[in-house]
Order: C-alpha cells, then sequence, then structure tokens
C-alpha cells in the first residue's frame, strides 16, 4: 500500500458476545445429513458462506449467507448443506461445550407432518 492508504479494521460482531461462552467455526461439506437434535441451551448459528437447507422451529426453510440464525433452547434443529458447503460460526450463550447436552431427535414423525 501507499503511504497514503489508510486502514481501517471493521470489528468483528462477535467481539459483543459474553466471554463465558462457547464460540466454534465449522466447516460442513455436501452431502452431510445433520441428524435432528435439541439441547437446554438457546444457539446461534451465524451463516458465513454457503447455502442450506435448515430444519428450525418445525419446518425446513432454505438459508444462505450471510445469514444470522437464532435457534431457541430446547427447539430441534439440524443444517444440511445444499452448495458445495458451508462456513458456519455457531455460538452459545453458557460454556463449556463438554456441559452442553445434546439430545438427538427420531426425525420420521417430525418430518412426516411437513
Amino acid at each position: 500500500p501507499s503511504p497514503s492508504t489508510r486502514w481501517r479494521q471493521n470489528p468483528s460482531p462477535f467481539h459483543l458476545l459474553p466471554p463465558d461462552g462457547v464460540l466454534g467455526v465449522a466447516l460442513v461439506h455436501h452431502g452431510y445429513d445433520a441428524p435432528l437434535h435439541h439441547h437446554p441451551e438457546p444457539e446461534t448459528y451465524y451463516l458465513l458462506w454457503g447455502a442450506a437447507q435448515m430444519w428450525r422451529n418445525g419446518r425446513i426453510e432454505s438459508v444462505a449467507a450471510p445469514a444470522r440464525i437464532a435457534i431457541p433452547g430446547g427447539s430441534p434443529h439440524a443444517l444440511t448443506p445444499t452448495s458445495g458447503f458451508v462456513v458456519l460460526a455457531y455460538w452459545f450463550p453458557r460454556g463449556p461445550f463438554a456441559s452442553i447436552e445434546y439430545t438427538w431427535v427420531d426425525e420420521a414423525p417430525l418430518r412426516a407432518r411437513l
């Protein structure tokens, strides 16, 4: 860069998250069929790249980056890429990650209602 170039750094929205939460990043390839699950803690997905089908709130919806997806605690959810891959950040307000109790859901009765 030239001496007259000014660099401006935009702050990441992640600096606003409480420090005792869990923040992770996942690279999920097309073909991965995520199992439907829930946990007591609310979770937020930040879809950074790609497109997917998202099971949430009892229905399937298409999502594409950039997107913020709020998932209430106890709500069954799953994300399956429709693009070559997706990159998503996930955030829980409390941690550590090992303390988050996942419950896997039998999908057949739920999906039959769609």
